[in-house]
């Protein structure tokens, strides 16, 4: 029992000790399957936790995961997605299953170095916030299958988006024009 409660401490559910996770919201239905994973000493498994949630609600989930439970309580997480920026952001390994059997399991950066990977990172200025959304879905379908694109920060107009991918560098460059604004220098392979 005191386990139980140091879980609903954890995830802030005290409140909710005694109603059944079908009354709770998709979030809180999230954080009761997490507090039920801290009550027993065992590896965490959560089989893509943010799917149904919204954008926002997704963020805060994905952060409290990674800050509260693997660092500082340092519990080892199991997180299955099929969103590649969600794994580069979670992960300390990344592994990828083919027919319910690990092919591979690295870190992101080992596993685009193996794959003959690169990766960029664009810094551009000059978008308007509302035409951001139509205007990165416009830069990923310009590329083959196979490029991930993924928006990395949007503040006050600057936009910094990452390219992984089999692409070379003046592919990036040349297909960077459909993005309104200016590419700044540190346009680069990292």
């Amino acid at each position: 029992m005191k386990r139980a409660r140091y879980a609903l401490d954890i995830m802030g559910l005290n409140e909710f000790e005694t109603s059944y996770p079908s009354t709770l919201s998709s979030g809180y239905r999230q954080r009761t399957a997490l507090a039920r994973g801290l009550a027993v000493d065992s590896p965490i498994f959560l089989d893509e936790p943010t799917m149904n949630l919204d954008p926002i609600s997704a963020e805060g989930f994905r952060e409290f995961v990674k800050s509260t439970l693997s660092l500082r309580l340092r519990r080892t997480i199991v997180w299955t997605t099929h969103v590649l920026s969600e794994a580069e952001k979670l992960g300390d390994r990344i592994g990828i299953m083919k027919k319910g059997k690990f092919i591979i399991c690295d870190s992101l950066r080992n596993l685009i170095k193996g794959a003959n990977l690169n990766t960029f990172k664009l810094t551009i200025s000059g978008i308007n916030v509302d035409a951001l959304e139509q205007k990165i879905s416009q830069f990923k379908k310009s590329f083959d299958k196979g490029i991930t694109v993924r928006l990395l920060s949007y503040d006050n107009g600057i936009t910094e988006i990452k390219v992984i991918g089999a692409v070379e560098h003046e592919q990036v460059e040349k297909k960077h024009k459909l993005m309104p604004g200016r590419l700044s220098k540190d346009f680069r392979n990292q």
